[in-house]
């Protein structure tokens, strides 16, 4: 009998045993699909082309994209009711075969009325949105309701409570909003309350681009200053795992001595068209962290159109946001610890960004990004910022590289190696090397020896 009982508990004790190890096994291979912990959101937005066209531009990303928010599914009556949306059952099945969430976008096209109406009709609304959310087996909404009001501020928080109500929890609702890099209560973005749209948000999607604007002076469409400070004034208001940072996949032209055209969108394939064709000088502007391509449009030429309007003959300027602009607002990203970003839209961009994209945002680089180099800014919880560990012996055996005395560069954000070479006319290896750095990565505060 004893010996029955000691083989019985034997055998449940190897039972127990293989269980948990097979757990164990199950549990590592479910981390391993998740990926890094720190992997940072991206969606994009998609509105121009057909429903084959957008898949395209889905597929191209490489992965890139975990998102995707279709613009003109979800259209409004002027009344403020949902206008019956078309199935695009066969987008949608393709997306989640990419492992690729769809959000669809619902807008009011900056309608003031129609959106006006929409957050006063929040009960009717959301109920249609919830309907189509689940008939159309979508994973949530992106509200882009813009041009509205301060006095919209609580209308527009209530109609955002009722549809996180009615939706199941799993699916996400996310909103766009106006960048505010000085904190305005008056004007359209006096009608986010973004502390009471907190709770019921999965993120806020801050559209931190039109700085400069079709109708202004040539300037930066998403100037490093202007993306920070925009940063800076929703941190007072929300939790940074809520805040998605907008990256523009456009550029804006300007004619230069006239103001026959003033800040016309133009997308960021066009301009590699154009820097092709009218031998276009892009430079880099660091103030802004910021791209900006000048051309002249000569007599004789090949005549050619933006969005339809044949340029004249004259000089042009276009500011936009190329790789490495790009690369300087994912360092924001990085730097405070946000969730993500947000791109307008597919279908607009160099399609080249999309091998280092994903790196760009986690940190990582990239292997492609040419003469830019491996960047990142890195942010400690406090605040504060992390300094690289580097030994006495390896800054010493560098003074040799120079025999004139070093100077000292405080690192500044938005800041890389590549930019400091350029300015300082040396190079990334010589600034490692006098530094003892074993990769590229610097810090804001952090003191540099640059000969």
């Amino acid at each position: 009998m004893k010996i029955f009982v000691r083989r019985h508990i034997v055998l449940i004790m190897i039972c127990l045993f293989l269980s948990l190890g097979f757990l164990s096994a199950c549990n590592i291979t479910h981390t391993e699909a998740k990926g890094p912990i720190d992997t940072k959101y991206s969606m994009a937005y998609v509105f121009s082309g057909s429903t084959t066209t957008q898949t395209n531009y889905v597929e191209r990303t490489n992965g890139a994209i975990q998102t995707v928010s279709p613009s003109g599914w979800f259209n409004l009556n002027t009344d403020g009711t949902l206008q019956t949306p078309t199935n695009r059952a066969q987008f949608v099945t393709r997306m989640h075969q990419l492992n690729t969430r769809v959000i669809v976008c619902l807008n009011n096209h900056w309608d003031q009325t129609t959106g006006i109406n929409a957050l006063n009709n929040a009960n009717q609304l959301t109920t249609q949105l919830a309907h189509y959310i689940a008939l159309y087996d979508l994973d949530g909404i992106n509200i882009d309701i813009e041009n509205v009001t301060p006095t919209q501020k609580e209308p527009y928080t209530k109609f955002v409570a009722m549809l996180r109500d009615k939706i199941p929890p799993h699916k996400e609702v996310s909103i766009a909003v106006s960048a505010n890099p000085s904190g305005k209560t008056t004007g359209w973005q006096g009608s986010y309350d973004y502390a009471a749209l907190s709770p019921y948000v999965d993120y806020f999607m801050i559209m931190t681009y039109d700085e400069h604007y079709e109708g202004s002076n040539a300037g930066s469409i998403s100037s490093i200053n202007f993306v920070e400070k925009s940063i800076q004034y929703a941190l007072t208001k929300t939790s940074a795992d809520k805040i998605v940072v907008g990256i523009p996949f456009y550029g804006r032209l300007w004619s230069v001595g006239n103001t026959n055209i003033r800040g016309m969108d133009v997308t960021n394939s066009d301009i590699e068209f154009i820097v092709k064709t009218c031998n276009g000088v892009v430079s880099f502007d660091g103030v802004t962290q910021s791209a900006k391509m000048e051309f002249t449009v000569r007599s004789g030429d090949t005549l050619f159109s933006v969005q339809g309007k044949r340029l004249a003959v004259g000089s042009y300027v276009v500011w936009f946001e190329n790789a490495q602009a790009i690369r300087a607002k994912m360092a924001l990203v990085q730097g405070y610890g946000l969730k993500g970003v947000g791109a307008w839209a597919l279908g607009q961009e160099n399609p080249s960004i999309w091998a280092s994209y994903a790196d760009w945002l986690n940190g990582d680089g990239g292997s492609s990004g040419g003469q830019l180099g491996h960047y990142s800014v890195v942010y400690d919880a406090n605040g504060g910022t992390n300094t690289p560990n580097t030994t006495q012996h390896q800054q010493d055996t560098t003074a040799t590289i120079n025999n004139t005395p070093p100077t000292t560069h405080t690192v500044k954000l938005g800041d890389t190696l590549w930019l400091l070479a350029q300015r300082y006319s040396t190079t990334v290896d010589d600034i490692k090397a006098l530094n003892g750095l074993t990769s590229n990565r610097i810090y804001p505060r952090q003191q540099l020896r640059i000969s």
